[in-house]
């Protein structure tokens, strides 16, 4: 599929569903963000700058993807 979309779901904390659409590149972050790898590690994984990592994975902790 090459031009296929990703959908991530997630439980907020209030119990409240969510929905995010994610292209390859974000969806290849989350699939690094299993609970072993430092975010300086997941940053090294992907051919983007740090800050880009960043910024990206504080969109993701604000709709409940990922956590601190």
């Amino acid at each position: 599929m090459k031009d296929g979309v990703v959908v991530c779901f997630a439980r907020l904390p209030n119990l409240a569903r969510t929905e995010t659409r994610v292209n390859r590149w974000t969806a290849a972050l989350l699939g690094l963000c299993d609970g072993t790898r430092t975010i300086a590690e997941i940053g090294a994984s992907l051919p983007a700058p740090e800050r880009e990592v960043n910024a990206v994975l504080g969109r993701l902790r604000r709709v409940g993807l990922v956590s601190a």
